[in-house]
């Protein structure tokens, strides 16, 4: 358990002065404080949030997949086509949740070998190149988006528009650089 700060605890002694009438509201109402509070996590989470939407859809579809393999020995042929694509967005929204916990894989026997120096300048040239790594697959599944877009592809099982499942993809890639 966490004692509260003292600026926290300045805050609950406020709040409650406002409460019981004894001060006057100043600045912004409580109300658009807790929507302030409640966007920034938002924002902060957004990545998982969306892991955990993702995830919970393809559950649901896996499951109802089985379901009906089961009682009617046929399959929804459809549904590998979402399954897989919705792996390709989770693996990619999963990547960005493990850079910015900083909990990336890493092969440091060479960084292990190198002197303080040589570390820093590779971590920074480890660095550079992650971020054009990042920067090209963004740019690469932009350029197949638009293709996508122009030629009119449509998936193999829906025959929906293939871009419906490239459209997530590098938005996906940024978000894992701007957390790297």
């Amino acid at each position: 358990c966490r004692t509260p700060s003292r600026k926290r605890r300045a805050v609950r002694a406020r709040t409650e002065r406002v409460r019981q009438g004894r001060e006057k509201r100043s600045g912004p109402t409580l109300f658009a404080v807790s929507l302030a509070v409640i966007a920034m996590r938002l924002l902060r989470d957004f990545e998982k949030i969306l892991c955990a939407a993702i995830f919970l859809a393809m559950t649901g579809i896996g499951f109802v997949n089985v379901e009906v393999r089961y009682l009617t020995n046929r399959s929804f042929a459809a549904t590998e086509e979402i399954l897989v694509n919705g792996f390709l967005l989770l693996t990619l929204l999963g990547a960005a949740i493990a850079a910015r916990r900083g909990e990336h894989l890493a092969v440091t026997i060479l960084y292990d070998m190198l002197p303080r120096r040589g570390r820093i300048v590779l971590l920074w040239a480890s660095g550079a190149l992650g971020l054009l790594l990042l920067a090209l697959s963004a740019w690469f599944c932009w350029q197949l988006l638009v293709y996508q877009l122009r030629s009119g592809t449509t998936s193999y099982a829906l025959q929906l528009p293939a871009w419906y499942y490239t459209v997530g993809l590098p938005f996906a890639f940024i978000l894992v650089a701007a957390r790297f």
